[in-house]
């Protein structure tokens, strides 16, 4: 029996130069949402006042990015507050 498989995956030693490019990026996301993280963190229990708008300009000014990972990130960190209250409540 033959069983076809595709895989989308690409490796690191035939692309030298896209290994910094894609760890570059991920360090910026990671910060990114770090740091919508802890403004969100210290709006729920600091008493912190950001909009949705604000924090993501913040973000946007902060980090010198466009519209997109800022974006991500403070969906991405909204989503970690809600499973975070999900777990005090049980």
């Amino acid at each position: 029996m033959k069983v076809f498989s595709l895989s989308n995956r690409f490796y690191y030693r035939e692309f030298p130069d896209l290994k910094n490019t894609v760890l570059h990026d991920l360090d910026v996301y990671n910060r990114v949402l770090h740091k919508a993280y802890k403004c969100l963190y210290d709006c729920a229990y600091k008493g912190a006042a950001f909009k949705d708008s604000e924090l993501h300009q913040l973000l946007k000014k902060q980090f010198h990015l466009n519209d997109y990972i800022p974006l991500s990130a403070v969906h991405e960190a909204k989503a970690l507050r809600f499973r975070e209250e999900q777990k005090k409540e049980m």
